[in-house]
């Protein structure tokens, strides 16, 4: 059943991120809290843990003792496998479900259920990250997510396979952990403008920067020249890095968020199809 608040829509704004590459006790808390609220016992998740950081368990613990061991490993281990510990949570989740002979729906529904309910917590507490089917992805601002997902949606309504692809390799690189690959993602970001721009006039051995110059009416004056400079500054900052003046991962999400934007209008404007 839906909340007065859901019903009427009334939202709290999102506070701002400020928790991308590092993960607080009080995270891990949360993750633990959920893993226990879907019947994930201790000493499963203690035997995660302790594989991964190349422990040897106790068998002796007792049931208190064993959620202590727990919380113990967890705190004491980089902050990265908080994370790969929410990812883990979600896979068992279908896991259990899937053992117990629930239906194919149910199993899903579970899992799903349990990513909504950490996307919320993220997304009250200012962390930026989101799990998307399964696996946690960068979480940027609202525009920012509104045009990269929207351009992910179109490009995979419309057929535009490889630039779809790029999208999600740039969105990939930013959500890589313990560091992003920020080079990486600028670089995809801009392939997928790159192929959807050569798809959209059929001219597939154009560079962008020469499908610029040869077809700056698809975009209204100035904005021609801002998707040329934006052209400029990915070749220079994805492509030929100078030594020190790697961009940060605020650049490139607001890079990729441009690219979503642009792609998103160039799709609409030519009827989205291919």
């Amino acid at each position: 059943m839906s909340t007065f608040s859901e019903r009427h829509r009334f939202r709290t704004p999102d506070p701002e991120i400020t928790i991308t590459h590092s993960a607080p006790q009080w995270v891990g808390e949360r993750v633990l809290e959920l893993a226990y609220s879907y019947t994930i016992s201790s000493s499963r998740i203690r035997d995660w843990l302790c594989d991964c950081l190349v422990e040897i368990p106790d068998r002796y613990l007792d049931p208190m003792e064993m959620d202590q061991e727990v919380e113990r490993l967890l705190m004491s281990a980089n902050w990265y496998f908080t994370y790969d510990l929410a990812e883990w949570v979600y896979d068992a989740i279908r896991q259990i479900n899937n053992n117990r002979g629930h239906s194919r729906n149910y199993v899903a529904k579970k899992a799903e259920e349990y990513g909504e309910a950490l996307n919320r917590f993220f997304r009250a507490k200012g962390v930026g990250w989101q799990m998307i089917a399964g696996k946690l992805e960068v979480r940027g601002s609202q525009v920012f997510e509104e045009f990269t997902r929207t351009a992910i949606e179109l490009t995979s309504a419309t057929g535009r396979k490889r630039a779809e692809t790029e999208l999600r390799e740039a969105l990939s690189d930013l959500s890589r952990r313990p560091e992003p690959e920020i080079s990486g993602a600028i670089q995809h970001g801009m392939a997928a403008l790159e192929c959807l721009t050569r798809d959209i006039t059929n001219d597939p051995k154009l560079t962008l920067g020469e499908w610029i110059k040869k077809h700056r009416e698809k975009f209204p004056k100035p904005l021609d020249s801002v998707i040329e400079k934006l052209w400029g500054y990915a070749s220079e900052n994805g492509r030929h890095i100078k030594e020190g003046s790697l961009p940060s991962i605020e650049d490139a999400e607001l890079l990729i968020g441009l690219v979503g934007a642009f792609s998103v209008y160039l799709m609409r404007k030519t009827g989205g199809s291919a």
